[in-house]
């Protein structure tokens, strides 16, 4: 679907199936939409022809492999964290896929007791920046050097980060929330993340009683950040003032799972 964030209008690009698609990104040189299907398919929509094309991921044949997160690059490189819970011990592996084949080859990989989650790219550094140790901690990847360093979150101790933001200029964001705190009420956070030191600088306090269904994006264009709030409105804030225009969206028979901006 595209939406318009001023008035909350939408209309079909492509059906893609029954199939839930997960991890949407942006890809400009083919200007396609793409994600993950069942966890090893990626399924490619081109904004233009509005083809769909489905191709599978290559995986190990064996059981608890799977596709997750998928990140692009400044030079348009697709890549996806394969995890793989085959083994006694949970192996990470950051892949780089080719979209055309399905095919992947080995950025880095290793052991995790965490998940590694909401990837992305930072272009000053080039870097892929991901969650770990249930939103206390970043994960820092370097694809020049290939080396990885870990960022405590002191300040998302109480208040766990949910999901990561780059805008146009390589700073990074966070979202965050305690919703599945029993011992505090709802806090839902926009913050700005030092991803060297781990520093947080709070930017807004955010709506609590719902629940921000839908990933933030940053839109240049608009200097706002941009999301889609309980299943029932866009929030759109400014990233200057951090005022919030909420839009309301026309309900339909479905659920808003992933936004992305070309």
């Amino acid at each position: 679907m595209t939406m318009n964030p001023k008035d909350g209008s939408e209309s079909l690009v492509a059906s893609v199936g029954k199939s839930r698609i997960t991890s949407v990104v942006y890809v400009p040189a083919s200007n396609e939409v793409m994600g993950v299907a069942d966890n090893e398919k990626l399924v490619r929509v081109n904004v233009a022809t509005k083809q769909v094309t489905t191709v599978t991921i290559a995986l190990p044949p064996v059981r608890d492999v799977l596709i997750s997160d998928l990140v692009v690059d400044k030079n348009n490189n697709l890549y996806g964290i394969r995890d793989d819970w085959s083994g006694p011990q949970q192996i990470l592996t950051l892949v780089k896929i080719d979209p055309a084949t399905g095919n992947n080859t080995d950025v880095k990989a290793f052991v995790s007791a965490e998940t590694w989650y909401e990837p992305v790219y930072i272009p000053a550094t080039n870097e892929i920046v991901g969650i770990t140790n249930s939103g206390k901690k970043l994960l820092r990847l370097n694809l020049t050097t290939k080396d990885t360093v870990g960022v405590d979150l002191p300040g998302s101790t109480e208040i766990p980060c949910r999901e990561l933001i780059v805008d146009n200029k390589s700073n990074l964001f966070a979202y965050k929330n305690n919703f599945f705190s029993i011992n505090n009420g709802d806090v839902t956070e926009l913050v700005k993340v030092n991803a060297v030191t781990g520093q947080e600088t709070l930017l807004k306090v955010l709506p609590a009683g719902g629940e921000q269904d839908v990933n933030l994006l940053f839109v240049p264009q608009w200097n706002e950040f941009i999301g889609i709030w309980d299943q029932s409105s866009i929030n759109r804030i400014n990233a200057t003032t951090f005022n919030i225009t909420p839009v309301t969206i026309k309900a339909g028979p479905y659920n808003y799972i992933d936004i992305i901006s070309n």
